[in-house]
């Protein structure tokens, strides 16, 4: 996020800045730049002690929208090149190059042809890990014990690579740490690096992470078995709105809600899908992002038919006093129509489909059930 900003904002570059809400202290750090990491900033922490550590610190206002673009543009780039590609978390993509060593050349060589991309078309710098695993690769990343901006680890020094990283350079040391019971346990045995995990023995490990220890035998050689996770082409219809008027009125937000279903559900049937599920999203002000996903007891392609659920999960989500700024609706787990006689064809489709049509010349001047503007 914050390389984004600094692309957006050249002053940026090289002091010591962080993404956060403005608007309030008791706001956190979304995300902070290597400078400010060095000072001890990091993500997750409330906005007021990065500002008492570090007066200079430039604070950035968070533009999901705009990170979750550049996000998807660059996972469009990632599918150009190789068809096994997993989205880890924003800014974070794993690549499987295996097989395509005559179109590309070497490892290496593809690395830098994704770098030049990258810097081409976004002015940002990508730093690329390669290596055999996940686990490795992710690592070979890391700017503060690697240098380079593209490096490759090779198979017969994977054993030690790790070694001097700090132990949560491990996805499963990670997670156990989000334990309450795991906290102080790595400082209390002094299991710093991941050298000091290499160090115990397998009963030593059972003993002290009864569920973990043969995972992280594993993974503190560099062991990892996870595959890269090609993502899930299925369907679904996605409307969004952005509030230029920023509003707590709970009228208001019904009014867009139906609104954007009758905008989602016309691009449903556009389409020639049914769907049997939703997802509702909202954003508040202050930047707290909140979901549903609800499922349909039968198949539909009308709007009325879910009102009820919408307005059901539209009071389950706005409980704060807190104006809005983005609303969102997602119709999911898409299936095609069943072919069906003319005799039991739908009586309301001659209906819906001539609404459809004057919403296309007149876009969302006709609301099906309500109000005819």
């Amino acid at each position: 996020m914050v390389e984004v900003e600094r692309v957006k904002d050249p002053c940026l570059k090289g002091r010591p800045t962080v993404i956060a809400a403005i608007n309030s202290d008791r706001s956190k750090v979304w995300d902070a730049s290597s400078e400010a990491k060095e000072i001890g900033i990091h993500k997750g922490m409330d906005l007021a002690v990065a500002k008492r550590m570090e007066r200079s610190l430039q604070i950035a206002e968070p533009r999901p929208d705009l990170y979750n673009s550049i996000q998807k543009k660059l996972l469009y780039v990632a599918s150009r090149l190789t068809p096994v590609y997993e989205s880890s978390a924003l800014g974070k993509i794993y690549l499987d190059f295996s097989g395509f060593e005559k179109l590309y050349g070497t490892p290496q060589n593809f690395a830098r042809k994704i770098q030049n991309n990258i810097i081409e078309g976004f002015q940002l710098r990508p730093r690329l890990g390669i290596a055999e695993n996940k686990l490795i690769a992710k690592a070979a990343t890391n700017p503060y014990q690697i240098s380079e901006e593209v490096f490759q680890v090779n198979t017969s020094s994977k054993q030690s690579f790790l070694d001097p990283f700090p132990n949560q350079v491990l996805p499963v040391i990670k997670e156990l740490k989000k334990s309450s019971s795991y906290m102080e346990v790595f400082e209390d045995l002094n299991l710093l690096t991941v050298q000091d995990l290499k160090g115990l023995d397998p009963i030593t490990l059972e003993a002290i992470f009864p569920e973990k220890s043969r995972l992280i035998f594993q993974m503190a050689r560099g062991i990892d078995d996870r595959p890269v996770i090609p993502p899930k082409n299925e369907p679904t219809v996605i409307v969004q709105a952005h509030l230029e008027e920023e509003t707590n009125s709970l009228e208001r937000l019904r009014e867009v809600v139906a609104s954007l279903a009758d905008q989602s559900f016309a691009k449903l049937r556009s389409k020639g899908f049914l769907c049997k599920k939703f997802k509702l999203a909202l954003r508040y002000a202050d930047y707290k992002y909140l979901e549903k996903v609800c499922a349909i007891e039968s198949s539909t392609e009308y709007a009325h038919q879910i009102s009820a659920q919408l307005e059901r999960s539209l009071g389950f989500l706005y409980t704060r006093r807190t104006s809005v700024r983005y609303v969102m609706l997602e119709l999911m787990d898409l299936g095609k129509q069943q072919i069906q006689l003319s005799l039991l064809e739908d009586p309301k489709k001659p209906l819906m489909n001539t609404l459809d049509s004057i919403n296309k010349k007149f876009p969302r001047k006709i609301k099906f059930g309500r109000e005819l503007i």
